[in-house]
């Protein structure tokens, strides 16, 4: 009887078992990268209903080229798989590299999605040009385009000056500039700062945004409102 019974899970768990796919997706990439930034690059796929599981990535380095392959598990043997249409954002981090053009590939199932990421010498030795906030989310209004950037500072002095926005194609990097004024306390400070995402042509939905934040450091959002 324990034979019988122990044949039957193992049946049963070969037919739940989960196979390792290949997913499709898009690669973002900002331009305006510095060799002592952390250079970063997003990649965005969709799980097509609650069978795929587990959303992961790989990269492949040939020289100055780079190929990014994006995975899920599938469960096999599973009676109901809901259609979820469900998009995960991967923001992947090469770290500091240094000046040149590098080819940053997107292994999609459909053939390969290829850019250029291009990485700049920096023209000092701080880290940022400007003084950026810290920014920790993004909070999008239901009724319009309007979103709120949000954040805690470590000082209590910083007082926002202006968001810099770049329009890229299908990226938007933001550049909230901070300013201190008084003297500065080290209080962690929230803060919110307003920001109406544009309406672009070519990339009605799926705009990265791409906002710099604190330490060389970035913040990636997908907006995919249709208003």
């Amino acid at each position: 009887m324990k034979f019988i019974l122990s044949m039957f899970l193992l049946a049963s768990f070969n037919l739940m078992a989960a196979e390792t796919v290949k997913l499709s997706g898009n690669l973002y990439i900002a331009s305006g990268f510095d060799d002592n930034d952390l250079v970063e690059v997003v990649v965005v796929g969709v799980l097509k209903n609650s069978c795929y599981t587990n959303p992961t990535f790989g990269i492949e380095r040939n020289g100055s080229s780079y190929l990014i392959s994006l995975y899920a598990q599938l469960e096999k043997g599973k009676e109901v798989c809901r259609d979820t249409n469900l998009p995960y954002l991967e923001t992947i981090s090469f770290g500091m590299m240094k000046p040149g053009k590098y080819e940053i590939a997107l292994n999609d199932p459909s053939g390969q999605k290829k850019q250029i990421l291009k990485v700049k010498k920096a023209p000092g030795a701080l880290k940022d040009d400007y003084l950026y906030g810290n920014v920790t989310g993004v909070v999008e209004n239901e009724f319009d385009r309007t979103i709120e950037i949000v954040g805690v500072n470590p000082t209590d002095c910083m007082v926002i000056d202006k968001i810099q926005e770049d329009i890229q194609k299908s990226v938007v990097v933001l550049r909230p500039q901070f300013t201190e004024k008084g003297f500065c306390k080290m209080k962690p400070t929230p803060f919110k700062v307003k920001y109406v995402v544009p309406v672009l042509e070519n990339n009605p939905r799926g705009i990265m945004l791409h906002i710099r934040i604190m330490d060389g450091r970035s913040y990636n959002y997908l907006f995919q409102s249709w208003k």
